[in-house]
């Protein structure tokens, strides 16, 4: 079976096999550019997701039968008749159903996803998308709060959105001091152990500060990393690297990095607000709840 998780920008596709579920590709197309609610994507971003699932059912043969799509993030904001005339759209261009879940529906996959005993200690699971941002507070193995968020990386994006082959076009404070301003109104409680937090395998490739998890045992979420280290880590991601060695660490999916300073800085953001010592970096997302929910 295949999962597609379909953000606003980014398109993830996993293979579940023998009960292992692995991500095996993913795409990066901008969907916000030119979006209107009353016509949906523009022309152009309809021509590569079409091309991009025809593709998909080249290489791996995904198909109605064998494919399941979880749409979120800007998909929710299109007027009902775009929606459907999308959807029909789609329908006749890949075969495929294309399925929007609601806001809530992807903080419960989170949750399930990521509920786990942690050793009992109170932690804060965090979800930063493209266009919104869900928080799940995991205490003795039990959830017991979710938030949502309509604050994501495209807010930084519109408002940083110069990309050029050269290091950062704009510097972190900056970046930090906009995301400080984004999030002020969102309260955390201090008592937090740590907190998970997306894109581990990005973080392991552009070579952030790790270091063995000694705060919890768990398969999914082997290193985390101290807040120093973390503003360590992230500042050399706006010195250390041009874009163009960037794109050198997600070479199945370089565009993925056109907004990775902009991730790493609002997420630096949100940790520091929340006040932990060490934070936990991970790969699980809605898709990981999706099974879950299936296996029960």
């Amino acid at each position: 079976m295949f999962f597609v998780d379909i953000g606003s920008s980014t398109i993830k596709v996993y293979r579940l096999l023998n009960e292992a579920l692995e991500h095996i590709h993913e795409r990066t197309i901008p969907f916000k550019s030119e979006f209107d609610k009353d016509s949906g994507i523009s022309p152009e971003n309809y021509n590569a997701i079409i091309n991009y699932f025809n593709e998909l059912k080249v290489k791996y043969g995904v198909n109605s039968e064998n494919t399941s799509l979880y749409a979120t993030g800007i998909w929710r904001e299109f007027s009902i008749n775009a929606l459907e005339e999308f959807k029909k759209n789609f329908k006749k261009d890949t075969g495929l159903n294309f399925n929007i879940i609601t806001h809530q529906q992807e903080a419960d996959y989170l949750k399930k996803a990521n509920e786990g005993d942690y050793n009992g200690k109170k932690v804060l699971i965090i979800n930063t998308g493209g266009k919104t941002t869900e928080f799940v507070t995991i205490e003795n193995g039990k959830t017991i709060e979710i938030k949502i968020s309509n604050i994501g990386i495209a807010d930084m994006l519109n408002k940083f959105p110069n990309v050029d082959d050269g290091y950062a076009p704009a510097s972190l404070k900056d970046m930090m001091e906009f995301a400080d301003g984004l999030i002020k109104d969102i309260e955390f409680e201090k008592d937090y152990n740590t907190a998970i937090f997306r894109e581990l395998d990005f973080q392991r490739n552009a070579g952030y500060l790790l270091e063995e998890n000694k705060l919890f045992e768990d398969s999914n979420h082997p290193l985390m990393i101290s807040m120093d280290n973390l503003e360590k880590s992230v500042e050399r991601i706006f010195t250390g690297f041009t874009l163009a060695e960037l794109y050198t660490q997600r070479p199945h999916n370089p565009s993925w990095m056109d907004g990775a300073r902009h991730f790493a800085a609002l997420s630096l953001a949100l940790l520091k607000k929340i006040g932990v010592e060490f934070a936990v970096p991970s790969n699980l997302n809605l898709i990981n709840g999706v099974v879950k929910t299936l296996d029960n």
